[in-house]
């Protein structure tokens, strides 16, 4: 300010002697739209798809889907990518294609691990859990290496005294219940007329115990006192969440998307309207919104950027794997 100096400080500062490493302990899978990238950008080619892949991997996540098909030999870089920790793998294919994936991958046991199939998403009704069944014996017999999983927010009873925990576990390997339903009110609470002898978390606790993997994620309700990734939601609501993912002993996050830019099918501009496809979460006399359900980043084209801009959300989520 032209008078010279005021004041001398000293400062002393201690730094301790660790660094992150570049291996993650928790496998993360979250979902990255092309169809979502293009209608905000105009387009989603190759390196458009990349660019928001690599962001998310810049914070340690990874996408379900990888930049390129397994087949590729550019893919090779990215399984081998120690920042990368789960891809899906396209069950939709027919044998012959699934079985090439299948020896590609397998011939890499840490591709192996990496890999994951995603054969049905929230089984909610005894159609569905067939459904999943058959889809899931087939990969099984075709691909047994590989993890199948699909995430649940329901424990529906499946018999006088079964229900959907049960069910499922005849089949998946890669258990992935929503974080809430250990908490047995709103598992057990709200779906059954009987109550299991053992608590949900003790069950899972034995499905770990057999030699199956757990994951764990979160997706639009329970709203408050449950931890979510809202955008009106504190830091303190949002990071927990990894906290609680590590006390239970799941290994893995899955989160449904970073790019749900729209509601119903149509389009949002994330600048402007954060509330998205959550319009309507418990409804009742006064529906409680949510905002940025499944935006964790932003299309750059508002800010001068051909990409992606994160968010102060994917920063926590960064965090929390860390």
């Amino acid at each position: 300010n032209g008078e010279g100096v005021i004041g001398t400080y000293e400062v002393t500062v201690h730094v301790w002697n660790f660094a992150l490493p570049v291996n993650k302990t928790l496998q993360t899978a979250v979902g990255l739209g092309r169809w979502r990238i293009e209608s905000l950008h105009g387009y989603c080619d190759e390196e458009l798809y990349k660019k928001y892949y690599d962001m998310l991997l810049d914070h340690g996540i990874s996408a379900y889907v990888l930049p390129y098909d397994i087949l590729d030999p550019r893919a090779d870089a990215y399984m081998s990518d120690p920042r990368v920790t789960a891809f899906s793998m396209f069950w939709e294919a027919d044998d012959e294609k699934l079985l090439e994936y299948y020896n590609k991958v397998t011939s890499n046991p840490e591709w192996t691990k990496k890999a994951f199939f995603y054969p049905l998403d929230e089984p909610d009704d005894i159609e569905k859990l067939e459904e999943l069944k058959k889809r899931c014996e087939r990969l099984k017999a075709l691909c047994p290496k590989i993890g199948r999983t699909s995430p649940y927010y329901t424990d529906i009873q499946t018999g006088e005294n079964s229900d959907q925990v049960d069910h499922m576990s005849e089949y998946i390997n890669l258990h992935c219940p929503k974080l809430a339903l250990y908490d047995d009110k709103m598992s057990y609470g709200e779906y059954l007329k009987y109550t299991p002898e053992k608590t949900f978390w003790q069950r899972m606790d034995d499905l770990i115990a057999r030699g199956d993997r757990m994951w764990t994620y979160i997706c639009n309700a329970p709203i408050k006192p449950y931890g979510a990734l809202f955008a009106d939601y504190p830091g303190t609501w949002q990071r927990p969440i990894f906290w609680q993912t590590y006390e239970r002993s799941a290994t893995g996050f899955l989160y449904w998307s970073c790019n749900a830019w729209d509601y119903h099918g149509h389009k949002i501009d994330p600048w402007e309207d954060l509330w998205n496809s959550c319009k309507g979460l418990n409804p009742g006399e006064e529906p409680v919104p949510v905002y940025a359900e499944g935006i964790l980043c932003y299309p750059g084209m508002k800010v001068g950027i051909d990409g992606p801009v994160s968010s102060i959300r994917l920063k926590i989520f960064r965090d929390g794997i860390e």
